[in-house]
């Protein structure tokens, strides 16, 4: 059953939306809608301009500024907070995250912690058996031994991604 009315290249034409029928020679009607016609922008789950426009011509664009969905699904949020002030000497900041899994390495270790110096960017790695709290204690304290003692002065911060590794006996160790 072929519709002989049915152009392809043609953009689909809401009739319930202009007063008068659309014909292909006659151009569509300035879209004003009312509380009986239906908002194409919204029922086809926020549909962009350019979605519109292809299905139904030139006359569905919405405003997506006045479309508070639509302004909400554009805004990001920063993942970390910015730091303005920046370090002025060793060990004043710490950053630290265990990675892994990894590849087996050869002391049987497939995860790594890592301590990375803020102000130098030195970085520290010590690899783990485990991904847990008990499992990074040991690295945790070998790190504050070792950069304690090389750079003379006492690690005052520790900046980590919150995974729960640190949480536990690392806490109660600083």
């Amino acid at each position: 059953m072929e519709d002989s009315n049915f152009n392809q290249n043609e953009p689909i034409r809401d009739h319930h939306l202009s007063e008068t029928p659309s014909s292909s020679t006659t151009p569509p009607q300035k879209c004003t809608r009312t509380k009986e016609q239906p908002n194409w922008h919204l029922r086809l789950g926020h549909a962009a301009n350019s979605t519109l426009e292809r299905l139904f011509g030139t006359d569905h664009e919405v405003d997506e500024e006045q479309c508070e969905a639509c302004v909400l699904a554009k805004t990001t949020q920063s993942l970390y907070p910015t730091r303005v002030e920046k370090t002025t000497q060793k060990l004043e900041l710490i950053h630290s995250d265990l990675c892994g899994p990894n590849p087996v390495s050869i002391g049987g270790s497939i995860y790594f912690v890592m301590f990375v110096n803020d102000f130098s960017r030195y970085c520290w790695v010590y690899t783990v058996q485990r991904k847990s709290a008990a499992a990074i204690l040991e690295p945790f304290k070998q790190f504050i031994r070792d950069a304690e003692n090389k750079a003379e002065c006492k690690v005052k911060t520790i900046w980590t991604d919150g995974g729960v590794e640190y949480e536990k006996e690392t806490a109660a160790y600083m």
